[in-house]
């Protein structure tokens, strides 16, 4: 009985227990909230316009490589290597949507993910999301749109106009 109560009030202690971040939270407003959603949605509207940019690569004759960075073997057998500066394309394949890029005008080989033939189409720098939408933003078809509250009426049991 005596350990019941000690339980019982350790339980309420428990589910009375806040979060130790909750006054974090809670100095937050809803303003700076969403100050910081437009932010992030201004950046990924910027990166989406991007559809290449320069960078730097190492190109080095005696290996046969471009790359980011000059390889370990490169290094040590020190080979003469060139810092070019080039255009980073992106695409994306039609068939299966595999995200890639290019220093060339396109894509000499076929997409690695699925091998297609069909090719690739430019894309942006990110990929645009087409995540989770409102439920104002998701569109029904006609009829099936959700009726008002308390109505409890359907449109079977409206009264025929036409006779």
């Amino acid at each position: 009985s005596n350990s019941d109560s000690v339980d019982q009030k350790r339980f309420i202690d428990i589910m009375n227990m806040k979060s130790s971040h909750s006054d974090l939270y809670s100095q937050m407003t809803l303003d700076e909230i969403f100050e910081r959603y437009k932010k992030k949605e201004n950046i990924e509207e910027k990166l989406l316009q991007i559809m290449e940019r320069d960078i730097k690569v190492v190109v080095c004759r005696q290996c046969h490589y471009t790359s980011y960075k000059q390889s370990i073997l490169c290094k040590q057998k020190q080979h003469y290597v060139k810092i070019c500066e080039v255009k980073q394309k992106f695409f994306e394949c039609i068939e299966c949507h595999k995200r890639i890029f290019t220093w060339s005008q396109y894509p000499v080989e076929n997409c690695t993910h699925c091998n297609s033939l069909k090719g690739f189409r430019r894309t942006a720098l990110i990929r645009e999301r087409h995540g989770a939408k409102f439920e104002d933003e998701i569109l029904l078809l006609r009829g099936e749109e959700e009726k008002f509250l308390n109505s409890f009426v359907s449109h079977e049991k409206l009264p025929s106009v036409i006779n």
